[in-house]
């Protein structure tokens, strides 16, 4: 994972808070624009500590594991668990029926 898409994360993460980049910049003293540019990927450099309390305002935290490695069952299922519940949080939204489909009614054998 690089830079760029952890702050496609932050950035989800942020507006699925409904917070602006003003109030994350406040909370972790970084300038909106170093905010704007970290959630684009342009941010050419940032320590690890800002990224990791930009992290921690939203309620992410960053994991390191081993390059390449197979993750784990206990990984998958809280994978599967996160993608479960988002998938529920998310409104359903239906089609509006255009037109209006009469069936003819079926008569009963006597």
């Amino acid at each position: 994972m690089d830079l760029g898409e952890i702050g496609s994360l932050i950035r989800a993460q942020r507006l699925s808070k409904n917070l602006s980049q003003a109030a994350i910049s406040d909370q972790v003293r970084i300038s909106r624009p170093n905010l704007s540019q970290l959630e684009n990927g342009k941010l050419p450099e940032i320590g690890i500590r800002k990224v990791m309390e930009v992290l921690e305002q939203l309620g992410l935290e960053l994991t390191v594991r081993e390059a390449h490695s197979r993750p784990t069952l206990r990984e998958l299922a809280a994978e599967r668990t996160k993608h479960l519940q988002s998938a529920t949080e998310q409104p359903i939204r239906k089609r509006a029926n255009r037109r209006s489909l009469t069936l003819p009614a079926i008569k009963e054998k006597s």
